[in-house]
């Protein structure tokens, strides 16, 4: 790994998160606890306790783009992404998982789309809703009604930010939620102690 590619990773991604806070505390408090590794992933993932980013993929991503990377993987562990899915259709319910995720974003930046290393990421269902208004497993199953296992209304690449092969190799699910629900819980008492006169 070339040391100055990882630093330069490293500079970005603190920046990012350190940007986040003071957009989003929340969601800063929650990008906060999760580790900063480097792999040859190609693009980004998570194992629900480290955000991990290829390094060349980082490189290419400007600062707001890191950070709609970092939201996008943070979402996936608070919603319990990483956790579920087990014994569904893996590229699907990837996809829909992407869907939800990306559309949360797009709202909370209030924009209508987006661009991560030149791709769209996906965020409507295949019948063009925001899959923000559903769980995965919902836009899962209207995937597999419509015939599509893949990006959505064919509107874009809902996986264009990340991998989730990752998720299939968490040996205890059970424990990593809860672990997230502490980290979710304490982020919003963070930030409700903060909002207080």
């Amino acid at each position: 790994m070339d040391p100055k590619k990882k630093d330069l990773m490293a500079q970005k991604i603190t920046e990012s998160r350190a940007m986040l806070v003071k957009e989003n505390p929340f969601f800063g408090h929650l990008a906060m606890q999760m580790k900063v590794a480097g792999a040859p992933c190609g693009t980004a993932c998570t194992d629900g306790s480290r955000l991990i980013f290829d390094l060349d993929f980082a490189e290419r991503l400007n600062d707001r783009e890191i950070q709609f990377v970092v939201l996008h993987e943070i979402l996936h562990c608070a919603l319990g992404h990483c956790m579920r899915g087990r014994g569904l259709h893996a590229e699907t319910y990837n996809r829909a998982c992407d869907i939800v995720v990306n559309s949360l974003i797009l709202q909370m930046w209030h924009c209508t789309s987006f661009t991560v290393d030149g791709k769209i990421p996906g965020h409507l269902t295949p019948d063009g809703q925001e899959g923000r208004l559903f769980n995965a497993e919902e836009v899962y199953g209207m995937l597999v009604k419509a015939g599509r296992p893949g990006n959505g209304n064919g509107n874009s690449e809902a996986s264009a930010v990340d991998r989730h092969d990752l998720w299939r190799g968490i040996a205890d699910p059970a424990r990593l939620k809860d672990i997230w629900n502490g980290r979710i819980k304490k982020a919003a008492e963070s930030c409700g102690s903060q909002s207080r006169p």
